[in-house]
């Protein structure tokens, strides 16, 4: 059960912004109860993807179970009328495989041939002296597939299993002391993983991608007192600890890309960049309501404290991209096959598969920590922050 306030908000909601969301979490009864469900989803169920040769592989399971009753341990306790809980779990798998178009290196290419197509001339080939770290990175890329592709002979035209996994549970006890007296506690936890975002650097290596991972636990410990028919108190305790991020696995390769998008780019997304977010937030209410003839009064105080945790880089991410580009300077002699098309060095390079296999880049950026902010020796490492509220 829950409510969604927009505007004119009461005053206890006052100085929030935005959206305020209240959730009432179920109780457990005097009798036992439970539910639970199944939600499938399945590409024998589906048609195919316009851009895919086949039905691409899809699977999605949603599922969970709730249980809820007294309080009961045989010969021990028997919390009827009294104790009760309730208790909920959910979950969500989902392997969707998502149509991928990248151009990657031909098998001549990885050896250093380059075929090269002027506007307005005739093509020549390039026999490229290839640096060692060059040939290794070629060697890495899978081969392509589909000679009549948009890329024409560099295509690789496949599809890539995206995983997405997501679970909650959350549990509550309610115990009544009295007609009086009467206190609930509730846990919660979610977690969101999507390990893969960007499955064009997927399918070269698993680790290139940003993860995403989005975690969070609520607790909530609640005491109501009715000092007579017309005047009930509340006290609330509640914490909440978010873990939001988005970094690739593997964060120690700088990226190599390419600015006519001859080749997908190489390396972690970013250059390793990403951000990780951790706040934790404890909060203090009482409340107190008075009920008046015609009128109901409600009086009551908050106190807030914030504990920030972050973590960022911006473009280039902490080990750096590199971009190759055509117009480079090359730093050795590049023959061509018919030696009418030698390069010299010096020369501008003709592309951006060229510069790259000579160890050329047009440029380099990489994110460096703002000082104050990195640990001693450079480099990066979260920082935080406290705040303190009072409403």
């Amino acid at each position: 059960e829950f409510r969604v306030l927009q505007n004119n908000y009461s005053a206890e909601y006052g100085r929030g912004s935005g959206t305020i969301v209240s959730i009432v979490s179920k109780t457990g009864t005097n009798e036992f109860h439970g539910s639970g469900f199944e939600f499938l989803r399945n590409d024998k169920l589906n048609a195919r993807n316009f851009f895919a040769p086949s039905v691409a592989p899809f699977r999605r399971n949603e599922f969970g179970a709730t249980f809820g009753g007294p309080l009961w341990i045989p010969k021990v306790y028997n919390g009827k009328n009294r104790t009760f809980f309730f208790f909920q779990a959910a979950g969500f798998r989902q392997r969707l495989a998502t149509p991928v178009v990248i151009p990657v290196p031909t098998d001549a290419e990885r050896k250093g041939i380059v075929s090269i197509a002027p506007v307005g001339g005739n093509p020549y080939t390039l026999q490229v002296p290839l640096t060692s770290d060059a040939s290794a990175i070629l060697a890495k890329y899978p081969l392509p597939n589909t000679p009549n592709g948009v890329f024409g002979a560099n295509t690789l035209q496949t599809a890539f299993s995206i995983p997405i996994d997501r679970d909650q549970y959350s549990g509550r006890i309610d115990q009544r002391f009295s007609d009086k007296d009467t206190l609930f506690f509730r846990y919660s936890v979610a977690s969101n993983h999507a390990p893969i975002q960007n499955p064009n650097s997927a399918l070269i290596n698993p680790s290139f991608p940003q993860a995403l991972k989005n975690d969070w636990i609520n607790s909530g410990l609640s005491e109501t007192h009715l000092f007579g028919p017309s005047l009930i108190n509340e006290v609330r305790i509640s914490g909440m600890q978010s873990i939001e991020q988005s970094i690739p696995p593997l964060s120690s390769l700088t990226q190599a890309s390419f600015s006519d998008g001859a080749f997908a780019s190489y390396g972690p997304d970013g250059g390793g960049g990403g951000f990780s977010l951790s706040p934790f937030t404890m909060s203090y209410r009482d409340a107190l309501t008075w009920v008046k003839g015609k009128h109901t009064i409600n009086f009551g105080a908050e106190y807030r404290t914030v504990h920030s945790s972050y973590f960022g880089t911006s473009i280039g991410g902490p080990n750096g991209v590199y971009i190759f580009a055509a117009g480079s300077p090359l730093p050795v002699a590049v023959p061509s096959s018919d030696g009418a098309h030698d390069l010299a060095v010096g020369a501008p390079s003709p592309n951006s598969i060229v510069s790259f296999m000579t160890g050329i880049s047009q440029f380099y950026e990489r994110s460096v920590a703002y000082p104050g902010f990195g640990p001693p020796g450079g480099g990066f490492a979260p920082f935080s922050m406290r705040r303190y509220d009072w409403a």
